[in-house]
């Protein structure tokens, strides 16, 4: 590494992972200095991650308490603590998580620049997703420099009156992770994934559930796969309702490679997931996105939305019957986001 002052990366979900890594082995292969703070927001998910990609964090901050208020007042006091802002070049947050924001804050505070990787996503609804449509609006005027998936989220940023100089469209950095992991390909199954977490919809989880229990119940030539989050409330709820059927499957969270291996192999997948969603327009592959409204495109024919007090079982049936093009979507890019990236980087830096 060279004697210039690292770039932090803040990270604390799998999902940042997953994101963040591609840029983390550009900057190895560039040879340019980062470090890595783990903010411990979601500990053992992100840790075998990291593990199985032979990364281990600069950084570690502890447990935090609940609620949000005061696991990110809890946060920040432990990043003042760990860190020392002076010796750093910049901070590199992704996404809309409460890591990230705090990431951002932290950054802000002491004037260093800020750089949101998978910025301007946007739904306009303060409560859909909860709470990450302010937390990603919040870090957007602290922000330095705004990497955009696609050119949807640039035009958001720049309807904002963000300085159109400071938003580069560099495509979503999940083709670079998925290129580099190699997922091979398997043998398709009768099978359909479920992932469902998000905070929005912990309030119509027996209804989502039920409809999931209608739709196993009326299909049973097709398995259905759930790897569930560790919520308390989901685990409880979906032990309740899902349990006793004999094609559905209820897993503990299955390692990313794993996952998505899974995921190519299922005819449908079935989530709140805007990431897993995201990874099925990429992939082509058939998703039915349970949830108000998204901040990802939905107009692929692919796939659909529909609300948590919708039909959830009527919308899957349709979607079943719909023939999948030939092509998978560019809509994201093919790979190559993370050289954008550190190429825009170097420039700057």
């Amino acid at each position: 590494m060279n004697s210039e002052k690292p770039f932090l990366f803040v990270l604390g979900t799998r999902p940042e992972g997953i994101k963040l890594l591609p840029l983390v082995w550009e900057f190895q292969q560039r040879k340019r200095n980062y470090e890595i703070l783990h903010t411990n927001q979601h500990t053992e998910l992100l840790d075998t991650l990291l593990q199985t990609h032979e990364i281990s964090p600069h950084h570690r901050l502890g447990t935090h308490p609940n609620p949000l208020c005061t696991a990110k007042q809890s946060m920040l006091a432990q990043m003042e603590i760990t860190l020392d802002a002076t010796q750093y070049s910049a901070v590199i947050v992704q996404g809309d998580t409460l890591s990230a924001l705090c990431g951002a804050e932290y950054g802000f505070f002491h004037r260093l620049p800020v750089l949101h990787i998978e910025a301007g996503m946007r739904t306009y609804r303060r409560e859909n997703p909860y709470p990450e449509e302010i937390f990603r609006r919040m870090i957007a005027p602290m922000a330095t420099l705004h990497f955009c998936p696609s050119e949807d989220e640039a035009q958001n940023l720049r309807r904002e009156g963000i300085c159109e100089d400071s938003v580069f469209v560099t495509g979503n950095t999940f083709p670079d992770y998925w290129n580099r992991v190699k997922i091979p390909e398997i043998p398709k199954k009768k099978q359909i994934l479920i992932t469902i977490h998000r905070r929005e919809n912990l309030p119509f989880l027996e209804r989502i559930f039920g409809e999931i229990a209608r739709l196993a119940n009326e299909n049973g030539a097709y398995d259905f796969l759930f790897p569930l989050h560790p919520n308390p409330t989901i685990l409880a709820c979906a032990e309740s309702h899902l349990s006793h059927i004999a094609n559905l499957r209820l897993i503990p969270p299955l390692p990313p490679e794993d996952f998505y291996r899974e995921l190519r192999a299922s005819e449908m997948v079935l989530t709140d997931s805007g990431g897993v969603q995201e990874e099925c327009i990429f992939l082509g592959k058939k998703v039915l996105v349970v949830r108000e409204v998204s901040e990802r495109c939905t107009e692929f024919p692919f796939a659909r939305i529909v609300s948590p007090e919708g039909e959830l079982q009527a919308s899957s049936q349709e979607l079943l019957h719909v023939r999948l093009p030939e092509t998978p979507s560019p809509y994201y890019g093919i790979g190559g986001a993370a050289k954008k990236i550190a190429k825009i980087l170097e420039s700057r830096f």
